[in-house]
């Protein structure tokens, strides 16, 4: 990561302290010209929330030194498309269907139900409507990626 990039994550780390709101990354593109910042939060964002972050980062860069490159600075939720790349992000999603690729290769659809440390308690959906689902454990060291199913 860049220069510019290193001091936006800090002023976005400082914009979100004493909130449940939280840094999820910070995305450059090559050159550093496009900067975007996915935030989240505990209790979910909207436009509001999102704009006050924006606005406190975009204040305190204004005080500092970034050098004579311009650059453009998005700060956004990463989106539904996007992964769960923290531990932080799973709770508000208990209930939720999750597709997970496994470390292993493996992929799977299950029913989220629980987080407890770092183990992700699931159900495998049964191939028989109307049947139970599976229960399952699954550590989050074995997660290559997970995202929030869309769709049926």
């Amino acid at each position: 990561m860049g220069r510019i990039s290193e001091i936006l994550r800090k002023l976005a780390e400082e914009a979100v302290e004493g909130t449940d709101m939280f840094v999820v990354g910070v995305h450059p593109n090559s050159t550093e010209t496009l900067i975007r910042i996915h935030i989240d939060a505990d209790s979910g964002l909207n436009m509001k929330r999102l704009g006050e972050v924006s606005r406190a980062i975009s204040r305190r860069v204004d005080e500092i030194e970034t050098g004579e490159q311009q650059f453009t600075m998005e700060v956004s939720s990463p989106g539904a498309d996007k992964p769960l790349s923290m531990l932080r992000q799973l709770p508000k999603h208990i209930g939720r269907k999750l597709d997970i690729l496994k470390v292993d290769g493996e992929r799977l659809i299950a029913v989220f139900k629980a987080l407890e440390s770092e183990t992700l308690e699931l159900e495998i959906p049964s191939e028989k409507k109307g049947r139970p689902g599976t229960p399952a454990v699954l550590a989050w060291s074995d997660i290559k990626e997970l995202r929030v199913h869309i769709g049926k």
